[in-house]
């Protein structure tokens, strides 16, 4: 059934509207947001008030209504098509939170670049999809020739942005700085799964050596937290300067560090161990056996606790000198 208009900027709005569900139900919500981010100046701020819940639905609502949007909202697709990373080069990323960590804490710290992360959610992932899609080159940032094309037409928010191809370069490299500090990792299997007593202590190591990163986790979620523990160890030495080399090798520094950090551990799981009382069977008479559960009683203590009293108290009248030293020694 065909629909009638009495009015014709009915029509003109339905049709309107009908294109805009076309076009941008068939997009990803990371082209979404761009489209917004790209659209809002010239629009005078009218879709500041869009979040990224229900975005594209936000989108057709508010620019149905707008004057000579469709080719706005066409021309810009199709730059955001020209600068957002596909989401396939980034699925090496979704493996864990150590790499997403640790990735990107090398990408932000390149010389010569800059971007947002917080264009999208709050995850790790977001925020690196947020600064590779934004990502431009910096105003001290001198181009190299070797990728710089013949022209540039890119801007975001004022920045002239990287290209598609001159982003794939910089995660392929990135990615590159990761997997060599993975093969030079001599502490993700001393840092054991579960053990949440050595992730604590080696996390408390790190914070006193000021070399903890500070990443807004749940401090609680000792899973994160050993993931935080292992990424401020990959980042050790971490610097700009990677990024230029061809081949990493972990430092005498890194390799020194993390051998003191170890034999630290051992050294509190020792200190640890003397602490914990070891069971001992006496064959007591019954009737001293009697007698150490009525002491026992009367002070209000087991039977060890009274038994550890009284022979420490004993040997420390008969056994050790005015100093505390021992008077008797054994083989």
């Amino acid at each position: 059934m065909a629909i009638t208009f009495s009015n014709p900027k009915d029509r003109e709005a339905f049709e309107k509207r009908r294109f805009l569900e076309k076009i941008i139900g068939k997009i990803s919500d990371r082209e979404a947001v761009l489209l917004r981010n790209l659209l809002n100046p010239r629009l005078e701020g009218r879709l500041s008030h869009i979040q990224i819940v229900n975005i594209k639905e936000g989108l057709i609502y508010s620019l149905y209504t707008e004057e000579n949007v469709l080719e706005m909202v066409e021309e810009n697709l199709l730059y955001v098509r020209l600068v957002l990373l596909p989401d396939e080069n980034l699925e090496w990323l979704d493996t864990n939170a150590r790499t997403q960590f640790t990735c990107l804490s090398i990408l932000k710290e390149i010389p010569g670049y800059e971007g947002q992360i917080d264009l999208y959610g709050n995850t790790i992932l977001n925020h690196i999809q947020s600064y590779f899609d934004s990502m431009a080159y910096s105003s001290q940032h001198i181009q190299p020739q070797s990728i710089q094309p013949q022209t540039r037409t890119q801007q975001f928010n004022g920045k002239q942005v990287l290209t598609l191809d001159e982003k794939v370069k910089v995660l392929e490299k990135v990615k590159s700085i990761y997997d060599q500090i993975m093969n030079s990792d001599n502490y993700s299997k001393w840092l054991k799964v579960g053990d949440e007593h050595q992730i604590q202590w080696t996390k408390n190591y790190l914070q006193e050596s000021n070399l903890y990163l500070g990443i807004g986790i749940d401090q609680e979620n000792f899973s994160l937290v050993r993931n935080i523990v292992l990424t401020s160890l990959d980042l050790f030495e971490y610097s700009s300067s990677l990024m230029s080399i061809e081949k990493y090798v972990p430092s005498p520094e890194r390799t020194l560090f993390v051998d003191k950090m170890k034999r630290a551990w051992s050294q509190q799981k020792y200190r640890d161990a003397g602490k914990t009382k070891k069971p001992y069977h006496l064959p007591l008479t019954k009737n001293t056996k009697n007698r150490l559960e009525k002491m026992a009683q009367v002070k209000g203590l087991s039977e060890t606790a009274m038994l550890d009293i009284l022979i420490n108290r004993s040997y420390e009248m008969e056994y050790v000198d005015v100093d505390g030293k021992d008077l008797y020694y054994y083989l």
